[in-house]
């Protein structure tokens, strides 16, 4: 027993320091970040496991009680200490990892339960715990494969799954039953009180190969009286590039409804000329030009035609 406390003890110790540690690299693929985050699971199961074993001399309550409660704490701090190590702290990694650290104690008090029903009980928790902790992963890739079987149809906003693919800034999302094209629900696009110049809504996630299409296509409600100029982009590398490299093109849209196609000749070409890898966008995306604030758009049903 002693052998295991000092082998989990050590491998807890090298856990908190790893997610100290600056990562090495720079990855934006929603899947691997869900993966990330599923790390504090088992890492914080093996704290919780060494606390357990640590807190021998309490009694079997406290120690349950005791090993979790420290376990949390140390989830918060690691979280709070982020921030000054180059990581990204979040509440959901504060959640995972204490989901381990329940999953942890329960399976350390498992093996000392003195009923077989008691035993059973707690470790078919530490199951559901995990099955718990693999929903986001799980909700990537079946987004993913439902994107793919879905396809050339980008974006419909019918599942909540969807919304992982967006990223915005200076506005905010809403997935709303009002102005739907294709299903139920649309993406209602709000841009804050004071914005700045270019309030966007991004996909970076399953935008899917365009090669053998000729024209993008998206519905779009305006409402209002007035026209607005709608920007749309699209990139082929992962950073933010040079405006003489971005793909981009202005859409006038009037009050009302919009059925907007554009060329994708036209659109995927840079103003240095140079055209994007139809196999390899990373990232498509809808801006506004300077708004003055509290724009709205109703936008749904994205899609390629041939």
């Amino acid at each position: 027993m002693k052998k295991s406390r000092w082998i989990i003890s050590v491998l807890a110790v090298l856990s908190c320091v790893g997610l100290l540690l600056p990562l090495p690299w720079t990855i934006r693929d929603r899947l691997w970040h869900a993966l990330e985050d599923l790390a504090h699971f088992p890492l914080f199961a093996l704290i919780a496991m060494a606390l357990w074993l640590w807190l021998n001399p309490l009694s079997r309550t406290r120690r349950f009680w005791s090993a979790l409660s420290l376990s949390v704490l140390l989830a918060v701090g690691v979280e709070l200490l982020q921030r000054y190590t180059h990581r990204d702290p979040s509440i959901e990694d504060v959640a995972m990892s204490a989901l381990g650290a329940l999953a942890g104690v329960l399976l350390m008090d498992s093996f000392i339960g003195l009923r077989r029903l008691w035993r059973v009980v707690e470790r078919c928790g530490v199951f559901a715990l995990l099955v718990l902790a693999l929903i986001p992963v799980s909700s990537v890739v079946f987004d993913r494969a439902r994107s793919r079987a879905e396809f050339p149809l980008i974006a419909s906003f019918e599942r909540r799954s969807e919304w992982g693919r967006w990223s915005v800034r200076d506005a905010q999302m809403e997935r709303v039953r009002n102005h739907a094209t294709e299903g139920k629900y649309a993406l209602r696009f709000t841009v804050v009180s004071e914005p700045g110049p270019y309030p966007a809504a991004f996909m970076t996630d399953g935008i899917g190969n365009w090669e053998g299409y000729s024209e993008l296509c998206l519905d779009i409600f305006l409402p209002g009286a007035s026209n607005l100029v709608l920007w749309l982009r699209a990139d082929d590398e992962e950073d933010y590039l040079r405006y003489a490299d971005r793909a981009q093109i202005a859409v006038l849209l009037e009050p009302g409804e919009n059925r907007v196609c554009v060329e994708l000749s036209e659109f995927l070409r840079t103003p240095s000329a140079r055209e994007l890898r139809r196999d390899h966008l990373k990232r498509l995306g809808l801006f506004l030009n300077e708004p003055e604030g509290g724009e709205v758009l109703f936008v749904d049903n994205i899609r390629l035609r041939p």
